[in-house]
Protein backbone atom coordinates (compact mmCIF):
# COMPACT_ATOMS: atom_id res chain seq x y z
CA UNK A 1 0.00 0.00 0.00
CA UNK A 2 1.48 3.30 -1.24
CA UNK A 3 0.15 6.80 0.08
CA UNK A 4 -0.07 9.24 -2.62
CA UNK A 5 3.56 10.87 -1.60
CA UNK A 6 5.11 7.49 -1.33
CA UNK A 7 3.51 7.04 -5.04
CA UNK A 8 5.23 10.34 -5.89
CA UNK A 9 8.26 9.42 -4.40
CA UNK A 10 8.52 6.27 -6.53
CA UNK A 11 7.15 7.84 -9.48
CA UNK A 12 10.74 10.49 -9.64
CA UNK A 13 12.78 7.78 -8.54
CA UNK A 14 13.64 8.84 -5.07
CA UNK A 15 14.21 5.86 -2.47
CA UNK A 16 14.00 6.39 1.29
CA UNK A 17 16.39 4.95 4.06
CA UNK A 18 15.89 5.06 7.28
CA UNK A 19 18.81 5.03 9.94
CA UNK A 20 16.98 3.44 12.60
CA UNK A 21 16.62 0.16 14.15
CA UNK A 22 13.97 1.22 16.12
CA UNK A 23 10.64 -0.90 15.38
CA UNK A 24 8.48 1.57 16.33
CA UNK A 25 9.41 4.20 13.89
CA UNK A 26 9.88 1.46 11.40
CA UNK A 27 6.13 0.76 12.67
CA UNK A 28 5.21 4.49 11.80
CA UNK A 29 6.96 4.65 8.22
CA UNK A 30 5.15 1.92 7.10
CA UNK A 31 1.44 3.63 8.63
CA UNK A 32 2.35 6.06 6.40
CA UNK A 33 2.43 4.09 3.38
CA UNK A 34 6.35 4.37 3.05
CA UNK A 35 8.35 1.91 1.13
CA UNK A 36 11.63 2.44 2.75
CA UNK A 37 14.91 0.79 3.39
CA UNK A 38 16.80 0.45 6.54
CA UNK A 39 20.06 0.94 7.14
CA UNK A 40 22.21 1.14 10.32
CA UNK A 41 24.62 4.45 10.46
CA UNK A 42 28.79 3.66 12.24
CA UNK A 43 28.16 6.32 14.56
CA UNK A 44 28.84 5.09 18.45
CA UNK A 45 26.04 7.35 20.18
CA UNK A 46 27.91 6.37 23.39
CA UNK A 47 30.58 8.51 22.50
CA UNK A 48 28.58 12.34 22.81
CA UNK A 49 29.03 13.51 26.39
CA UNK A 50 25.38 14.62 27.04
CA UNK A 51 26.44 16.62 30.27
CA UNK A 52 27.90 18.99 27.48
CA UNK A 53 24.51 19.57 25.41
CA UNK A 54 21.00 21.11 26.00
CA UNK A 55 18.68 18.36 25.49
CA UNK A 56 17.64 20.04 22.37
CA UNK A 57 21.39 20.32 21.29
CA UNK A 58 22.27 16.48 22.67
CA UNK A 59 19.12 15.11 20.06
CA UNK A 60 19.85 17.19 16.96
CA UNK A 61 23.57 16.22 17.30
CA UNK A 62 22.79 12.70 17.86
CA UNK A 63 20.81 12.36 14.92
CA UNK A 64 22.98 14.44 12.69
CA UNK A 65 26.09 12.31 13.31
CA UNK A 66 23.80 9.48 12.62
CA UNK A 67 23.28 10.84 9.20
CA UNK A 68 26.46 11.92 8.51
CA UNK A 69 28.39 7.87 9.35
CA UNK A 70 25.48 6.77 6.67
CA UNK A 71 26.44 7.13 2.56
CA UNK A 72 23.54 8.44 0.92
CA UNK A 73 23.32 7.31 -2.83
CA UNK A 74 22.02 9.49 -5.74
CA UNK A 75 18.37 9.97 -5.73
CA UNK A 76 18.04 9.00 -2.03
CA UNK A 77 16.44 10.76 1.31
CA UNK A 78 17.62 9.11 5.03
CA UNK A 79 16.17 10.22 8.08
CA UNK A 80 18.14 9.55 11.18
CA UNK A 81 16.37 10.27 14.89
CA UNK A 82 17.12 10.26 18.08
CA UNK A 83 14.85 10.54 21.27
CA UNK A 84 15.07 11.01 25.40
CA UNK A 85 13.10 11.81 28.06
CA UNK A 86 13.70 14.66 29.96
CA UNK A 87 12.83 15.20 33.44
CA UNK A 88 13.60 17.86 35.65
CA UNK A 89 16.55 19.11 33.03
CA UNK A 90 18.26 15.89 33.26
CA UNK A 91 17.95 13.31 30.94
CA UNK A 92 16.97 10.01 31.00
CA UNK A 93 18.16 7.69 28.20
CA UNK A 94 17.24 3.95 28.23
CA UNK A 95 17.77 2.02 31.51
CA UNK A 96 21.10 -0.13 31.69
CA UNK A 97 18.93 -2.77 33.58
CA UNK A 98 15.66 -3.46 34.99
CA UNK A 99 16.58 -2.07 38.00
CA UNK A 100 17.77 1.40 36.77
CA UNK A 101 13.78 0.97 35.09
CA UNK A 102 12.21 0.88 38.09
CA UNK A 103 13.97 3.63 39.87
CA UNK A 104 13.21 5.88 37.19
CA UNK A 105 9.44 5.47 36.52
CA UNK A 106 8.66 5.02 40.02
CA UNK A 107 11.36 7.54 41.60
CA UNK A 108 10.86 10.41 38.66
CA UNK A 109 8.22 9.92 35.93
CA UNK A 110 5.41 8.78 38.57
CA UNK A 111 3.21 11.76 39.54
CA UNK A 112 5.20 14.28 37.58
CA UNK A 113 5.53 15.83 34.23
CA UNK A 114 8.13 15.23 32.05
CA UNK A 115 9.13 16.28 28.20
CA UNK A 116 9.90 13.56 25.44
CA UNK A 117 12.33 15.49 22.91
CA UNK A 118 13.28 14.07 19.34
CA UNK A 119 16.43 15.62 16.64
CA UNK A 120 15.56 14.45 13.63
CA UNK A 121 17.88 14.56 10.54
CA UNK A 122 16.70 13.95 6.91
CA UNK A 123 19.28 14.42 4.69
CA UNK A 124 19.88 13.89 1.11
CA UNK A 125 23.47 14.37 -1.00
CA UNK A 126 25.05 16.56 1.52
CA UNK A 127 22.11 18.84 2.69
CA UNK A 128 21.09 18.24 5.77
CA UNK A 129 17.37 19.52 7.29
CA UNK A 130 17.74 19.11 11.44
CA UNK A 131 14.34 19.87 13.51
CA UNK A 132 12.92 19.13 16.76
CA UNK A 133 10.24 18.22 18.46
CA UNK A 134 8.76 18.45 22.03
CA UNK A 135 6.02 16.73 23.85
CA UNK A 136 5.11 16.98 27.76
CA UNK A 137 3.84 13.78 29.29
CA UNK A 138 2.04 13.67 32.64
CA UNK A 139 1.86 10.87 34.47
CA UNK A 140 -0.51 9.39 36.84
CA UNK A 141 0.79 8.53 40.51
CA UNK A 142 2.20 4.52 39.91
CA UNK A 143 2.53 1.77 42.65
CA UNK A 144 5.22 -0.16 42.52
CA UNK A 145 3.10 -3.68 41.86
CA UNK A 146 1.84 -1.81 38.43
CA UNK A 147 5.68 -0.82 37.81
CA UNK A 148 6.36 -4.59 38.50
CA UNK A 149 3.95 -6.12 36.45
CA UNK A 150 4.93 -3.86 33.30
CA UNK A 151 8.88 -4.38 33.91
CA UNK A 152 8.19 -8.55 33.76
CA UNK A 153 6.02 -8.46 30.57
CA UNK A 154 7.49 -5.91 28.74
CA UNK A 155 11.15 -4.79 26.93
CA UNK A 156 11.82 -1.58 28.06
CA UNK A 157 15.77 -1.70 27.96
CA UNK A 158 15.29 -0.20 24.62
CA UNK A 159 13.09 2.51 25.73
CA UNK A 160 14.28 6.31 26.60
CA UNK A 161 13.09 6.94 29.95
CA UNK A 162 12.29 3.17 30.40
CA UNK A 163 8.84 2.85 28.69
CA UNK A 164 7.01 2.63 25.70
CA UNK A 165 3.42 5.05 25.60
CA UNK A 166 1.31 2.90 23.35
CA UNK A 167 1.85 -0.14 25.73
CA UNK A 168 0.74 -1.06 29.49
CA UNK A 169 2.25 1.87 31.64
CA UNK A 170 1.15 4.37 29.08
CA UNK A 171 -2.28 3.04 28.75
CA UNK A 172 -3.20 3.45 32.67
CA UNK A 173 -0.01 5.44 33.44
CA UNK A 174 -0.22 8.56 30.94
CA UNK A 175 -2.77 11.05 32.80
CA UNK A 176 -2.07 13.96 29.23
CA UNK A 177 -0.09 14.79 26.80
CA UNK A 178 0.59 17.80 25.29
CA UNK A 179 1.83 17.59 21.83
CA UNK A 180 2.87 14.51 19.62
CA UNK A 181 1.92 11.26 20.20
CA UNK A 182 3.88 9.71 18.18
CA UNK A 183 6.76 11.77 18.94
CA UNK A 184 6.98 10.12 22.31
CA UNK A 185 7.19 6.49 19.84
CA UNK A 186 10.06 7.78 18.58
CA UNK A 187 9.37 9.85 15.29
CA UNK A 188 7.14 12.54 15.06
CA UNK A 189 5.81 11.21 11.93
CA UNK A 190 3.60 14.38 11.25
CA UNK A 191 6.84 16.72 10.90
CA UNK A 192 8.97 14.06 9.02
CA UNK A 193 5.82 13.56 6.36
CA UNK A 194 5.39 17.15 5.90
CA UNK A 195 9.71 17.59 5.37
CA UNK A 196 9.96 14.34 2.62
CA UNK A 197 7.00 16.50 0.85
CA UNK A 198 8.67 19.66 0.86
CA UNK A 199 11.88 17.76 -0.72
CA UNK A 200 9.40 16.21 -3.20
CA UNK A 201 8.18 18.98 -4.00
CA UNK A 202 11.50 21.13 -4.67
CA UNK A 203 12.32 18.14 -7.06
Amino acid sequence: MHSPLAQELKNKGISLLLGSNSLRRHELMAMCGFTFQIVKPSYNEAILDQNRYSAKDYVLTQAENKAKSIKIPENSVLICADTVVVYQNTILEKPKDHNEAKAMILGQLSDSVHTVITGVCISQLGDYQSFIDETQVKFNALNEAEVDFYLENFDVLDRAGSYGIQEFIGLVGVQSIIGDYYNIMGLPINKVYQAIKQITLSK
